[in-house]
C-alpha cells in the first residue's frame, strides 16, 4: 500500500509538472505573437507617416457644396506643391545615400529607398505619381 500511495504521488507530481510546463509553453508563444504583431504596427505606421508626406499631392478629396451636396473632387497640384514634393523626394535621397550632391546617381542601389516625381498633364487635370524603390 505504502508504495501505490507513493507512486500516486509522483503521478500526480509529474502531471501537475507536464500542465506548468504546457501552460509555459502556451504563454510564449502567445506573447511571442503579440510582440510580433506589434512591431508589425509599428513599423506600418511608421510606413503610413513616411507615405502621407506624398500621397496628400494625389488621389482625390471629398468635398460639400453650398447646398450640402457631397462630390468627390480631383487634388488639383499647383507649381509651389510640385517643387515642395521634389525637394521632399530629393532630400529624402540624400538622406538614405542615393543621391550624392546635385546630381542623381544612376545606379542605385535595390536596398535604398530611392524615391522619383513623375509630373503628367492630361487635358484638364494634372496628375502627379511617385514610384518609389
Amino acid at each position: 500500500m505504502e508504495n501505490a500511495s507513493k507512486a500516486l504521488l509522483i503521478a500526480a507530481a509529474v502531471l501537475i509538472g507536464v500542465m506548468l510546463l504546457s501552460t509555459m509553453v502556451y504563454l510564449f508563444m502567445n506573447f511571442g505573437n503579440f510582440s510580433s504583431t506589434t512591431y508589425s504596427k509599428i513599423e506600418q505606421a511608421q510606413i503610413d507617416q513616411f507615405n502621407i508626406k506624398f500621397l496628400q499631392y494625389t488621389g482625390s478629396t471629398l468635398q460639400i457644396d453650398d447646398w450640402g451636396n457631397e462630390k468627390t473632387v480631383d487634388v488639383l497640384c499647383t507649381t509651389h506643391d510640385i517643387i515642395s514634393l521634389a525637394n521632399l523626394a530629393r532630400q529624402n535621397n540624400i538622406n538614405q545615400g542615393s543621391q550624392e550632391d546635385d546630381r542623381v546617381n544612376e545606379e542605385y542601389n535595390e536596398s535604398i529607398d530611392y524615391i522619383q516625381i513623375s509630373v503628367q498633364r492630361s487635358d484638364y487635370l494634372r496628375n502627379l505619381s511617385f514610384r518609389s524603390r
